[in-house]
Protein backbone atom coordinates (compact mmCIF):
# COMPACT_ATOMS: atom_id res chain seq x y z
CA UNK A 1 0.00 0.00 0.00
CA UNK A 2 1.46 3.62 -0.73
CA UNK A 3 0.81 6.55 1.43
CA UNK A 4 0.31 10.17 -0.16
CA UNK A 5 3.91 11.85 -0.04
CA UNK A 6 2.15 14.58 2.19
CA UNK A 7 0.93 11.95 4.52
CA UNK A 8 4.36 10.58 5.14
CA UNK A 9 5.88 14.13 5.74
CA UNK A 10 3.39 14.31 8.64
CA UNK A 11 4.44 11.21 10.15
CA UNK A 12 8.20 12.36 10.04
CA UNK A 13 7.52 15.54 11.45
CA UNK A 14 5.11 14.30 14.30
CA UNK A 15 8.14 11.79 14.92
CA UNK A 16 10.77 14.28 14.83
CA UNK A 17 8.73 16.43 17.59
CA UNK A 18 8.19 13.73 19.44
CA UNK A 19 12.15 13.15 19.85
CA UNK A 20 12.85 16.53 20.59
CA UNK A 21 10.51 16.85 22.81
CA UNK A 22 11.81 14.15 25.03
CA UNK A 23 15.85 15.01 24.80
CA UNK A 24 14.29 18.43 26.26
CA UNK A 25 12.74 16.49 29.16
CA UNK A 26 15.81 14.19 29.76
CA UNK A 27 18.32 17.04 29.80
CA UNK A 28 15.86 19.00 32.32
CA UNK A 29 16.73 15.77 34.21
CA UNK A 30 20.29 15.38 33.96
CA UNK A 31 22.64 16.52 36.82
CA UNK A 32 26.27 16.80 36.02
CA UNK A 33 28.64 15.12 38.20
CA UNK A 34 30.21 16.53 40.51
CA UNK A 35 33.64 16.83 40.20
CA UNK A 36 34.94 16.71 44.10
CA UNK A 37 32.76 13.41 44.59
CA UNK A 38 33.53 9.97 42.88
CA UNK A 39 30.78 7.38 42.37
CA UNK A 40 30.87 6.39 45.88
CA UNK A 41 30.48 9.37 47.44
CA UNK A 42 33.86 9.78 48.54
CA UNK A 43 35.37 12.96 48.61
CA UNK A 44 38.06 14.21 46.35
CA UNK A 45 39.76 17.35 45.80
CA UNK A 46 40.88 16.65 42.08
CA UNK A 47 39.86 14.04 39.78
CA UNK A 48 42.93 12.30 39.91
CA UNK A 49 42.97 11.71 44.35
CA UNK A 50 42.99 8.20 45.08
CA UNK A 51 40.35 7.58 47.12
CA UNK A 52 40.84 7.48 50.87
CA UNK A 53 41.22 3.98 52.37
CA UNK A 54 43.02 2.60 55.26
CA UNK A 55 46.38 2.34 53.87
CA UNK A 56 46.04 5.62 51.25
CA UNK A 57 45.15 9.08 51.32
CA UNK A 58 45.29 12.61 52.93
CA UNK A 59 44.13 13.37 56.59
CA UNK A 60 45.37 15.39 59.42
CA UNK A 61 45.87 14.23 63.38
CA UNK A 62 46.48 16.09 66.44
CA UNK A 63 49.37 14.57 69.01
CA UNK A 64 50.48 15.76 72.13
CA UNK A 65 54.14 16.73 71.59
CA UNK A 66 55.30 15.01 74.56
CA UNK A 67 55.34 11.29 72.24
CA UNK A 68 56.58 13.44 69.15
CA UNK A 69 59.43 11.03 68.92
CA UNK A 70 57.58 7.79 68.93
CA UNK A 71 54.66 8.74 66.89
CA UNK A 72 56.71 10.43 64.27
CA UNK A 73 58.76 7.15 64.25
CA UNK A 74 55.51 5.02 63.60
CA UNK A 75 54.39 7.89 61.06
CA UNK A 76 57.46 7.08 59.03
CA UNK A 77 57.86 3.08 59.36
CA UNK A 78 53.52 3.57 58.02
CA UNK A 79 54.47 6.40 55.04
CA UNK A 80 57.49 3.46 54.29
CA UNK A 81 54.98 0.71 54.29
CA UNK A 82 52.46 2.43 52.65
CA UNK A 83 53.97 5.12 50.55
CA UNK A 84 50.04 6.38 49.52
CA UNK A 85 49.14 6.99 53.40
CA UNK A 86 50.01 10.83 53.75
CA UNK A 87 49.16 11.18 57.32
CA UNK A 88 50.12 14.91 58.69
CA UNK A 89 50.78 15.06 62.48
CA UNK A 90 50.11 17.77 65.09
CA UNK A 91 52.15 17.89 67.84
CA UNK A 92 50.02 20.34 70.35
CA UNK A 93 50.33 20.64 74.21
CA UNK A 94 48.27 18.15 75.32
CA UNK A 95 45.20 19.81 76.45
CA UNK A 96 45.24 22.03 73.21
CA UNK A 97 45.66 18.54 71.04
CA UNK A 98 42.83 16.96 72.41
CA UNK A 99 41.05 20.60 72.06
CA UNK A 100 41.84 20.56 68.19
CA UNK A 101 40.55 16.97 67.56
CA UNK A 102 37.09 18.10 69.18
CA UNK A 103 36.68 21.30 67.40
CA UNK A 104 38.62 20.57 63.98
CA UNK A 105 36.68 18.27 61.49
CA UNK A 106 39.55 17.69 59.32
CA UNK A 107 41.50 15.87 62.50
CA UNK A 108 40.51 12.65 62.64
CA UNK A 109 42.04 11.02 65.80
CA UNK A 110 44.35 12.47 68.89
CA UNK A 111 47.16 10.98 70.44
CA UNK A 112 46.73 11.83 74.64
CA UNK A 113 47.22 10.45 78.05
CA UNK A 114 43.45 10.63 79.28
CA UNK A 115 40.44 9.80 78.09
CA UNK A 116 37.64 12.81 77.24
CA UNK A 117 35.20 13.57 79.40
CA UNK A 118 31.58 13.29 79.17
CA UNK A 119 31.26 16.90 78.02
CA UNK A 120 34.08 15.97 75.25
CA UNK A 121 32.02 13.25 74.02
CA UNK A 122 28.96 15.01 74.09
CA UNK A 123 30.07 17.54 71.69
CA UNK A 124 30.74 14.41 69.24
CA UNK A 125 27.68 13.16 69.62
CA UNK A 126 26.18 16.39 68.56
CA UNK A 127 28.75 16.04 65.64
CA UNK A 128 27.33 12.28 64.72
CA UNK A 129 30.15 11.26 65.73
CA UNK A 130 31.77 9.63 68.73
CA UNK A 131 34.97 8.83 70.65
CA UNK A 132 36.35 5.18 70.06
CA UNK A 133 39.68 4.43 72.25
CA UNK A 134 42.65 2.60 71.94
CA UNK A 135 45.93 1.63 74.11
CA UNK A 136 48.98 2.08 72.43
CA UNK A 137 51.53 2.01 75.80
CA UNK A 138 52.69 3.17 79.03
CA UNK A 139 54.63 6.98 79.37
CA UNK A 140 56.46 7.83 82.43
CA UNK A 141 57.26 11.24 83.69
CA UNK A 142 60.85 12.00 83.63
CA UNK A 143 62.79 13.85 86.31
CA UNK A 144 66.07 15.06 85.08
CA UNK A 145 68.87 17.33 86.56
CA UNK A 146 72.52 19.18 85.30
CA UNK A 147 75.27 16.89 84.82
CA UNK A 148 76.84 19.20 87.49
CA UNK A 149 73.99 18.35 89.94
CA UNK A 150 75.23 15.53 92.25
CA UNK A 151 71.77 15.26 94.06
CA UNK A 152 69.83 12.22 91.74
CA UNK A 153 67.63 10.90 94.54
CA UNK A 154 64.29 12.03 95.50
CA UNK A 155 61.21 10.73 97.44
CA UNK A 156 58.11 11.60 96.20
CA UNK A 157 57.62 13.97 99.54
CA UNK A 158 60.77 15.59 98.54
CA UNK A 159 59.26 16.54 94.88
CA UNK A 160 55.68 17.26 96.28
CA UNK A 161 57.35 19.39 98.76
CA UNK A 162 59.68 21.20 96.06
CA UNK A 163 56.23 21.47 93.75
CA UNK A 164 54.21 23.65 96.66
CA UNK A 165 57.27 25.57 97.42
CA UNK A 166 57.94 24.28 100.56
CA UNK A 167 61.13 23.01 99.50
CA UNK A 168 63.14 25.89 97.36
CA UNK A 169 66.97 24.94 97.74
CA UNK A 170 69.27 21.76 96.88
CA UNK A 171 70.75 22.29 100.17
CA UNK A 172 66.89 21.24 101.88
CA UNK A 173 67.72 18.09 99.80
CA UNK A 174 71.62 17.68 100.82
CA UNK A 175 72.95 20.46 103.19
CA UNK A 176 76.77 19.51 101.20
CA UNK A 177 75.04 20.59 97.89
CA UNK A 178 76.95 23.18 96.39
CA UNK A 179 74.00 24.58 93.98
CA UNK A 180 71.49 27.40 94.66
CA UNK A 181 67.83 27.54 94.61
CA UNK A 182 65.78 24.67 92.80
CA UNK A 183 64.23 26.12 89.67
CA UNK A 184 61.33 23.52 88.29
CA UNK A 185 60.92 23.88 84.60
CA UNK A 186 58.27 21.51 82.64
CA UNK A 187 57.01 22.19 79.41
CA UNK A 188 53.72 23.74 78.92
CA UNK A 189 51.20 25.02 81.41
CA UNK A 190 48.54 23.17 78.75
CA UNK A 191 50.96 19.96 79.02
CA UNK A 192 49.76 16.67 79.62
CA UNK A 193 53.34 16.60 81.76
CA UNK A 194 52.10 19.92 84.23
CA UNK A 195 48.05 18.20 84.43
CA UNK A 196 49.71 14.93 85.69
CA UNK A 197 51.83 16.81 88.38
CA UNK A 198 48.81 19.20 89.00
CA UNK A 199 46.60 16.20 89.75
CA UNK A 200 49.25 13.60 91.28
CA UNK A 201 50.74 16.27 93.85
CA UNK A 202 48.77 19.44 93.96
CA UNK A 203 45.39 18.33 94.46
CA UNK A 204 44.14 20.20 91.28
CA UNK A 205 46.54 23.50 92.13
CA UNK A 206 49.30 24.43 89.63
CA UNK A 207 52.89 23.57 90.41
CA UNK A 208 55.53 26.18 91.47
CA UNK A 209 58.06 26.30 88.27
CA UNK A 210 58.48 27.79 85.13
CA UNK A 211 56.95 26.66 81.74
CA UNK A 212 58.51 26.69 78.42
CA UNK A 213 57.13 25.54 74.82
CA UNK A 214 57.77 22.30 74.35
CA UNK A 215 60.28 19.28 76.06
CA UNK A 216 63.12 20.23 73.95
CA UNK A 217 63.47 23.25 75.62
CA UNK A 218 63.29 21.76 78.98
CA UNK A 219 66.28 19.89 78.45
CA UNK A 220 68.45 22.45 76.59
CA UNK A 221 67.56 24.85 79.46
CA UNK A 222 68.57 21.88 82.59
CA UNK A 223 71.10 20.84 80.38
CA UNK A 224 73.05 23.43 79.49
CA UNK A 225 72.24 26.91 80.64
CA UNK A 226 70.74 25.81 84.31
CA UNK A 227 72.62 23.73 86.58
CA UNK A 228 70.18 24.35 89.78
CA UNK A 229 67.31 23.36 87.69
CA UNK A 230 64.99 20.42 88.10
CA UNK A 231 63.05 19.61 84.74
CA UNK A 232 59.98 17.10 83.97
CA UNK A 233 59.38 15.63 80.97
CA UNK A 234 57.92 13.07 78.80
CA UNK A 235 60.03 10.04 78.82
CA UNK A 236 59.99 9.24 74.89
CA UNK A 237 62.65 12.36 74.66
CA UNK A 238 64.88 10.18 76.41
CA UNK A 239 64.69 6.58 76.02
CA UNK A 240 65.40 5.53 72.83
CA UNK A 241 68.84 4.09 73.04
CA UNK A 242 68.91 4.23 69.42
CA UNK A 243 67.95 7.79 69.10
CA UNK A 244 71.04 10.03 68.19
CA UNK A 245 69.23 13.11 69.73
CA UNK A 246 68.06 11.22 72.89
CA UNK A 247 71.76 10.00 72.85
CA UNK A 248 72.98 13.72 72.67
CA UNK A 249 70.43 14.82 75.66
CA UNK A 250 71.67 12.37 77.83
CA UNK A 251 75.35 13.83 77.40
CA UNK A 252 74.14 16.94 79.55
CA UNK A 253 71.61 15.53 81.75
CA UNK A 254 71.21 12.90 84.34
CA UNK A 255 67.58 10.80 84.85
CA UNK A 256 66.85 11.09 88.78
CA UNK A 257 65.62 8.23 90.82
CA UNK A 258 62.37 8.29 93.02
CA UNK A 259 61.25 6.27 95.25
CA UNK A 260 57.91 3.93 95.58
CA UNK A 261 56.58 3.48 99.26
CA UNK A 262 53.83 1.33 97.39
CA UNK A 263 55.97 -0.48 94.91
CA UNK A 264 56.05 -4.22 94.51
CA UNK A 265 57.77 -7.11 96.17
CA UNK A 266 59.51 -8.02 93.08
CA UNK A 267 61.07 -4.80 93.37
CA UNK A 268 62.73 -5.21 96.01
CA UNK A 269 65.62 -6.70 93.92
CA UNK A 270 66.39 -3.36 92.20
CA UNK A 271 66.75 -1.24 95.29
CA UNK A 272 63.93 1.43 96.63
CA UNK A 273 64.60 4.01 94.53
CA UNK A 274 64.00 3.87 90.42
CA UNK A 275 64.90 4.93 87.41
CA UNK A 276 62.06 4.71 84.51
CA UNK A 277 63.43 1.88 83.31
CA UNK A 278 60.96 -0.13 80.98
CA UNK A 279 60.73 -3.14 83.30
CA UNK A 280 60.69 -0.77 86.11
CA UNK A 281 57.70 0.64 84.44
CA UNK A 282 55.84 -2.85 83.64
CA UNK A 283 56.81 -4.27 87.30
CA UNK A 284 55.20 -0.86 89.10
CA UNK A 285 58.37 -0.05 90.75
CA UNK A 286 58.64 3.06 88.67
CA UNK A 287 55.91 5.23 90.45
CA UNK A 288 55.60 8.64 87.51
CA UNK A 289 53.49 6.42 84.69
CA UNK A 290 50.64 7.14 82.68
CA UNK A 291 48.92 5.59 80.14
CA UNK A 292 49.18 6.52 75.97
CA UNK A 293 45.91 6.20 74.25
CA UNK A 294 44.61 6.78 70.56
CA UNK A 295 41.34 8.70 70.43
CA UNK A 296 39.68 8.30 67.26
CA UNK A 297 36.52 10.22 65.41
CA UNK A 298 36.64 8.04 62.60
CA UNK A 299 33.16 6.41 61.41
CA UNK A 300 34.12 4.08 58.93
CA UNK A 301 37.46 2.44 58.40
CA UNK A 302 39.92 5.24 56.90
CA UNK A 303 43.38 6.15 57.35
CA UNK A 304 43.04 7.23 60.87
CA UNK A 305 41.95 3.95 61.67
CA UNK A 306 44.33 2.21 59.72
CA UNK A 307 47.43 3.80 61.43
CA UNK A 308 45.70 2.69 64.41
CA UNK A 309 45.41 -0.55 63.76
CA UNK A 310 49.20 -0.60 62.38
CA UNK A 311 50.16 0.79 65.75
CA UNK A 312 48.71 -1.81 68.21
CA UNK A 313 49.61 -4.68 66.07
CA UNK A 314 52.34 -6.49 68.01
CA UNK A 315 54.55 -7.62 65.12
CA UNK A 316 54.59 -3.92 63.83
CA UNK A 317 53.75 -0.72 65.86
CA UNK A 318 54.38 -2.24 69.53
CA UNK A 319 57.57 -3.41 68.26
CA UNK A 320 58.47 0.17 67.86
CA UNK A 321 56.87 1.49 70.89
CA UNK A 322 59.00 -1.46 72.69
CA UNK A 323 62.10 -0.10 70.90
CA UNK A 324 61.47 3.58 71.71
CA UNK A 325 62.18 2.47 75.57
CA UNK A 326 58.39 2.75 76.58
CA UNK A 327 55.75 -0.22 77.33
CA UNK A 328 54.16 -1.63 74.52
CA UNK A 329 50.15 -2.34 75.77
CA UNK A 330 50.24 -5.51 73.72
CA UNK A 331 51.51 -8.75 72.83
CA UNK A 332 55.35 -8.03 73.27
CA UNK A 333 55.95 -10.78 75.60
CA UNK A 334 59.48 -9.58 76.83
CA UNK A 335 61.01 -5.97 78.17
CA UNK A 336 64.46 -5.55 77.94
CA UNK A 337 65.04 -2.62 79.87
CA UNK A 338 66.39 -3.37 83.88
CA UNK A 339 69.11 -2.17 85.32
CA UNK A 340 71.63 -4.20 87.29
CA UNK A 341 69.95 -5.66 90.53
CA UNK A 342 71.12 -4.42 93.92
Amino acid sequence: MHLPKNHILMRVSLLGGFLLALLVVLESCYQPPNPSTDATGTSETTPTTKRETAISGDIHIAVDETFQPIIQSLLDTYKVTYPDANIQPHYLPGEEAIHEMLTSDSMRLVVATRELTKSEKQILINKNTSAKTFPLATDAIALIVSKSNKDTVLTQSQLQGILKGEITTWKQINPDSPLDSIRVVFDHPLSSTYQYLRDEFMRGEGPRGSAMKNNLEVVEYVGKQNKNALGVIGLAWISDSDSQQAIGFKRDITVCKIDNPNRDRACGSYGTTYQPYQGLIKLGCYPLTRSVIAISRETRFGLGTGFINYAVKPETGQRLILKSGLVPAYGVPRIVQFPAKK
